[in-house]
């Protein structure tokens, strides 16, 4: 190992941190009958269920869809030829560092189809790539080694002493760090700095993921993500990807699982009702006239704030305060979309996934049918493409009907071959249940445990300990809400990891 990775490793106090130490003394399973309500399935949701089922709980899952999976959920679109395929949200990337998750994945045995992404790969409108295969996997020697990409030079920051100020990324602090750059958005703080033009590309690339504009990203949450994707372990921007539709990969196993545990699955079923027990001895709930013991609230944000709002009994000043700091994102879109001619140019000058330079709504092209087998074999038989379209966040103002033809007149300048060729079938999603991570939220951010016992709070929108983002924020936090119950019960809980909670400065 090299000597300064070493002490930079040291000076993390290594890259996977426990979160808790379980005592394994204690009994795993509990011998009461206790039942649980959790609301929502997705990644929160489903990681409390099948935590708690698989420990002797009686487990009720409602789901507003009539799919499970939240985000990672998939259903069917039929082709005009009569073909059915699955779709899902938008491509997702599992990266290494999503400790959490990716065990409980593996509980499942779920990541046995999943491949490496070839690189983490930008495309900018002038036509230049940044490729950062060769880059460094090791927290600050990646960013000096990034200076190969192309992404700055030296030059830049000896003629600008204002980047200086990209410190911050290195010295991430949970509460630090919120306290000073929480009411900054993105846009302001990159725009002190005087970014060159190519590092702007890749940050505002990076920063649209977490779907928000520049204007509206808190530069805090900004930082965060730099701390926990690139700063704070060694597994660098590659990722992992499923090579199957969702609904195989994921949801059939799930369900498998679920039904195996005796778990109650309630699709197509909102929650409407949700108050506090007059029945239940030692407290409780009612869900849907139905008493519960404990309730994990695994929807999305905006979805936990009208359910939550419709209970006078929860007469908490503060908690009402983070209930009203609770926001979606301004939405974002997903198109996928069926071709009668080949635009791909191989995977030796494109990967499966790449980034694109953001123009009006377009972020991102995945190519499908190099990897998803019903989209492999339509291709096959066709002598089409099956490609997806991602925009992260979509401008105020740009109405559904436009979405499709300004995704398709932004890929052309990516994909020349694209204007020749004619639509199949397309299938487009526009949506508005992403956490919103803009300026001045977090401080008011709920976080697991409520101040009403037995009621818990899980998904990518609640205030966690330690540092996570996105799907493994998800997971972490329904986790967390089931640690909290078997803790409640004096079992052991399950063991959980992080990031280093606090960067390298």
């Amino acid at each position: 190992m090299n000597l300064l990775a070493f002490f930079i490793r040291k000076a993390l106090g290594g890259y996977i941190h426990p979160m808790n130490r379980p005592n394994t003394e204690l009994p795993r399973k509990i011998e009461q009958e206790r039942r649980i309500a959790v609301i929502g399935s997705g990644l929160a949701g489903l990681t409390a269920a099948i935590t708690l089922a698989r420990r002797g709980f009686q487990v009720t899952l409602f789901e507003k869809n009539a799919y499970l999976g939240g985000k990672i959920g998939a259903w069917p679109t039929h082709l005009p030829q009569g073909e059915t395929q699955f779709v899902e949200h938008g491509f997702h990337a599992f990266f290494r560092h999503y400790y959490n998750l990716n065990n409980f994945l593996d509980s499942l045995g779920l990541r046995k189809t999943f491949r490496s992404i070839q690189d983490y790969q930008i495309l900018a409108l002038n036509g230049s790539q940044y490729r950062f295969t060769g880059v460094s996997k090791t927290p600050v020697l990646n960013l000096l080694s990034m200076r190969k990409t192309g992404v700055y030079h030296w030059g830049d920051i000896l003629k600008n002493p204002r980047l200086a100020g990209l410190a911050a990324m290195l010295a991430f602090h949970p509460e630090k760090t919120f306290e000073k750059f929480d009411d900054v958005s993105y846009q302001t703080w990159s725009e002190s700095l005087g970014l060159p033009p190519s590092m702007r590309l890749m940050f505002n690339s990076f920063s649209r993921a977490f779907f928000a504009t520049p204007d509206r990203m808190s530069t805090a949450e900004l930082l965060k993500s730099f701390h926990s994707f690139f700063l704070s372990h060694d597994g660098g921007l590659i990722y992992d990807y499923p090579t199957g539709d969702y609904e195989t990969v994921f949801l059939a196993p799930l369900r498998l699982e679920l039904n195996r545990l005796g778990v109650k699955v309630r699709l197509q079923t909102p929650v409407t009702e949700l108050r506090q027990s007059q029945t239940n001895e030692g407290g409780g709930f009612v869900v849907n006239n139905e008493e519960f013991h404990q309730v994990v609230v695994a929807s999305d944000a905006a979805s936990t704030k009208a359910l939550m709002s419709q209970n006078p009994w929860l007469e908490h000043s503060q908690f009402r305060q983070s209930l009203n700091s609770l926001r979606s994102s301004q939405g974002y879109a997903v198109l996928r979309v069926w071709l009668d001619s080949p635009v791909d140019p191989g995977a030796d000058q494109l990967c499966d996934f790449i980034i694109t330079e953001h123009q009006q709504i377009l972020d991102s092209i995945t190519f499908y049918h190099r990897f998803e087998p019903t989209a492999q074999q339509w291709a096959k038989k066709t002598g089409g493409n099956v490609l997806e379209f991602h925009s992260y966040a979509l401008p105020d103002g740009l109405e559904e009907s436009a979405v499709t033809k300004t995704f398709w007149n932004e890929a052309c300048g990516y994909l020349p071959q694209l204007a020749q060729t004619h639509l199949v079938h397309s299938e487009l999603q526009v949506k508005k249940d992403f956490t919103a991570l803009h300026t001045g939220l977090y401080r008011d951010r709920p976080g697991v445990v409520t101040p009403f016992p037995g009621l818990f709070f899980a998904g990518d929108w609640v205030k966690l300990p330690r540092p996570a983002m996105l799907m493994e924020a998800a997971a972490t936090a329904g986790l967390l809400a089931a640690n909290s119950i078997l803790s409640g019960y004096q079992l052991c809980e399950e063991a959980l990891f992080s990031v280093p909670p606090k960067g390298v400065l």
